[in-house]
């Protein structure tokens, strides 16, 4: 894994991180994986996967993802196919 970023005054973690996210804290929304996440205060805020999927903002506040393999992209409350 590799990282870039800054340990925050409460102790949280800003930044980017680039390999396998294995130990995320899924409680708060964070996903595992390999892939390219970024973080801010604790919590991811995108993630790029190498499964084909993606998202974007944080769990719980307007979340965007993105699946490459069914060709959907939803949010918390909305979903809408790819027009391919």
């Amino acid at each position: 894994m590799v990282g870039a970023g800054i340990k925050n005054e409460d102790n949280t973690f800003s930044g980017a991180l680039m390999g396998n996210v294995a130990l995320a804290d899924e409680k708060i929304g964070n996903k595992t994986g390999i892939g390219l996440y970024g973080f801010d205060h604790g919590q991811q805020s995108f993630g790029l996967n190498v499964d084909g999927t993606a998202f974007f903002g944080k769990a719980g506040h307007g979340r965007i993802e993105f699946d490459g393999n069914k060709g959907t992209i939803q949010s918390y409350n909305y979903s809408k196919p790819s027009s391919s």
